[in-house]
């Protein structure tokens, strides 16, 4: 599993930087990625700021929509919990 950053508040740039940034703030222990190219949001038909997306093996869309964060945190929770039953 890992977390791909397409966008930053305040209009950051999105880089090496943030993805740390993201990492440390939320405790990830799991690879924080950028999509420099922007070839995903153009494969998933994202927008920038659309919202919050997680994916689980197989690139399942598990949630994309415009929840809280503590939301996706459950989301999160639950497809690990979901993928270690397996």
């Amino acid at each position: 599993m890992y977390l791909v950053v397409t966008a930053m508040t305040g209009g950051r740039p999105v880089d090496q930087a943030a993805c740390a940034s993201v990492r440390d703030e939320y405790g990830l222990m799991i690879p924080v990625l950028y999509d420099k190219d922007n070839v995903l949001n153009g494969q998933l038909g994202m927008r920038v700021n659309a919202g919050k997306l997680v994916v689980s093996r197989g690139n399942v869309i598990e949630a994309n929509a415009p929840l809280a964060m503590s939301s996706i945190e459950s989301t999160i929770d639950a497809v690990l919990a979901s993928s270690k039953a397996q």
